[in-house]
């Protein structure tokens, strides 16, 4: 079986550390909601700091769970995303239609950035696979609304 790789480990602890402190929530408290919201997954603080820590590193399923307590992308956890949560298609449709009436310039680098900053997203802290994300929607819902599927 192949190793976590370091970074990983130390991203998925430094992120879950960060999540569990701005929700107020001890080591133990997370551990008893875990084991509130899956009861079939057994969970204990000392399992929570070990995943902090990077000691371990937590199965599918634990880490599907974390996603689901906290409510963000498995990709934020694993460090492969800088947002906690991706937008949607229709989030990312409706800046662009925002976007295109204050800007019809047609220059697409403009119509992009203005949709970042309508969905209040810090483009110097996106990743590559963050920029392709929406570099592949924004485009899409352009090409719709245009098409005159988006109106």
């Amino acid at each position: 079986m192949n190793s976590v790789p370091a970074l990983i480990k130390k991203t998925f602890g430094s992120r879950l550390r960060s999540l569990r402190i701005n929700k107020n929530l001890t080591q133990e408290d997370l551990a008893e909601l875990f084991n509130t919201k899956h009861p079939d997954v057994k969970f204990s603080a000392s399992t929570v700091g070990n995943h902090e820590q990077g000691a371990n590193f937590p199965t599918v399923v634990q880490l599907y769970i974390y996603c689901d307590i906290f409510e963000v992308s498995s990709d934020y956890m694993l460090g492969r995303s800088n947002l906690t949560k991706w937008s949607t298609t229709e989030e990312i449709s409706n800046a662009v239609k925002i976007a295109l009436v204050t800007d019809n310039s047609g220059d697409y680098k403009k119509i992009a950035l203005k949709v970042l900053e309508i969905l209040d997203i810090d483009v110097d802290s996106l990743t590559d696979q963050d920029r392709t994300f929406f570099n592949k929607n924004i485009f899409r819902a352009i090409n719709k609304l245009y098409e005159g599927k988006l109106l």
